[in-house]
């Protein structure tokens, strides 16, 4: 005999009963009832009506991401390759994830993108390589910093990880590689 049924029922029945949520300290929630009414779940326990809320926790605590290599170019044309680290936490939970933005990560790691490649296509080679632990860390740090605000994101520190002078290869047709000249 199949009790498929009596399993649906049972589900059915526990969607109606309200959930606990634990919300640590290092971490901040946010509910959704009736999918636009948001509210801020703060640390402790949290009673969770699953029938007609939505819920979601992330980490609020200090966090970092690794941005992946680009190849850039620099301000008097030089090649470079350059990857960076961003250190963040999030202060406002609602702006993070309750409005309507889309992966918080993915907007993350894309605003630092952008913000490596504006500091370093504003920059000459040799104004890089003599000030990349001080100004032009400094620089990477307001820049996306200002960038993230508006997503409740307060960035620590912005930093290249790894940063090197390098020649870009292209595939164009039947050949294997060519190298695109430098000026």
């Amino acid at each position: 005999m199949d009790f498929a049924w009596l399993s649906e029922i049972f589900n059915g029945l526990l969607s109606i009963i309200p959930r606990p949520v634990i919300v640590r300290a290092t971490q901040g929630g946010v509910a959704w009832r009736m999918g636009y009414n948001v509210r801020e779940l703060k640390p402790g326990w949290r009673w969770i009506w699953p029938a007609i809320t939505d819920h979601e926790v992330i980490l609020t605590s200090k966090q970092v991401s690794a941005i992946e290599s680009q190849a850039l170019c620099t301000q008097d044309k030089r090649s470079v390759a350059c990857s960076a680290v961003v250190v963040f936490s999030i202060t406002d939970i609602i702006k993070a994830i309750g409005e309507r933005h889309g992966e918080l990560e993915a907007l993350i790691e894309s605003a630092t993108a952008s913000a490596v490649m504006e500091v370093v296509t504003q920059h000459s080679l040799d104004d890089i390589l003599s000030e990349i632990t001080t100004g032009i860390e400094e620089d990477l740090t307001q820049n996306v910093r200002k960038r993230l605000r508006s997503l409740g994101v307060y960035v620590h520190r912005c930093f290249m990880s790894e940063f090197a002078p390098c020649r870009l290869f292209k595939i164009l047709g039947q050949k294997p590689f060519q190298a695109i000249e430098e000026s």
